[in-house]
């Protein structure tokens, strides 16, 4: 959470085999704690201990995949408590 209260979740993605390291911030508007497996994820050895969500920032949808139900559980969790929080401390 910044100073202005906005939930921010940055993102770093590697380019150029690691030379080149590129960090973009996105605010965090909702969550969503189900989002169907990506087109041929479902037919792969272990898919149905995975779980998906996606957060909504103003730019798009992000889609996240984790190894488990209980961490995507966590993961869902911990963001919607920073969303809460946010809320509560605005009011």
């Amino acid at each position: 959470m910044n100073s202005n209260l906005q939930v921010i979740i940055k993102m770093r993605s590697a380019h150029m085999a690691g030379t080149f390291i590129k960090t973009k911030k996105f605010v965090v508007l909702d969550i969503c704690s189900e989002i169907p497996a990506w087109a041929g994820r479902e037919v792969e050895e272990g898919s149905h201990r995975r779980g998906y969500f996606g957060i909504k920032t103003v730019e798009r949808m992000i889609e996240f995949e984790c190894r488990s139900k209980y961490e995507q559980h966590k993961w869902v969790q911990g963001i919607t408590e920073m969303l809460n929080r946010r809320h509560t401390m605005k009011n």
